[in-house]
């Protein structure tokens, strides 16, 4: 399959490589930094919750069991609105439209539906290789980070039916992941951080890395 921006490969990944290590400077500078003018608001609690995203008035939770849904329209006082209990542990999560997707560790991908926030029903499990860290949402396909398995992309245009469509191994343990105009990064442990390009989702290659003093 031809590529638009191949041409340019040497001088992006010449580029990327300079912006990932800003990138860890600005993070490792502000990690050093003391929190200033933070205020406790409200809070409530269980076992685990590994990851959160907020849309609305609600509040989407991973934990070791699944996920759990909180009312969260007013941030004083939170409560857990509903919740639904995944096979494997969850980890990393991204909303998008009626339905969360969800790292589930060694279970793999979980696609539940939230349309209805107060009765959250299981759409799709899809076994992946590796352990599944984290996961982010782009234009119908799933972008997981999965430990030693690198990057595995994921088909979810129809979250009923998802299928494996590419990946690529990284140098570390891919924990963290984030994909923006047709670029994923990835967190990857102890390898420091990795770009790859996901233009073509079934063809990922990789643009640049960066290794870290500290685990990325």
């Amino acid at each position: 399959m031809p590529r638009n921006r191949v041409i340019a490969r040497n001088s992006l990944a010449k580029f990327a490589t300079i912006n990932i290590a800003v990138l860890c400077v600005v993070l490792i500078t502000a990690g050093i930094c003391k929190a200033q003018s933070i205020n406790y608001v409200g809070s409530t609690f269980w076992s685990g919750g590994p990851d959160i995203e907020v849309i609305g008035d609600y509040a989407y939770c991973s934990f070791h069991n699944g996920i759990k849904i909180l009312d969260a329209s007013d941030p004083a006082n939170l409560s857990v609105f509903s919740q639904i209990a995944c096979p494997g542990r969850g980890e990393g999560l991204d909303v998008n439209g009626d339905y969360v997707y969800l790292a589930d560790g060694e279970a793999g991908l979980c696609i539940i539906d939230v349309s209805n926030p107060s009765m959250p029903t299981l759409t799709a499990v899809l076994a992946i290789a590796g352990y599944t860290m984290d996961v982010k949402y782009e234009n119908g396909y799933a972008y997981l980070a999965t430990w030693w398995q690198g990057l595995q992309i994921i088909d979810v245009n129809d979250p009923h039916t998802p299928h494996w469509v590419g990946g690529l191994p990284t140098n570390g343990g891919a924990w963290g992941v984030d994909v923006a105009n047709g670029i994923a990064a990835i967190a990857d442990g102890e390898a420091g951080a990795m770009l790859i390009d996901v233009e073509y989702p079934d063809a990922p290659f990789a643009y640049a890395s960066v290794s870290a003093a500290i685990f990325a």
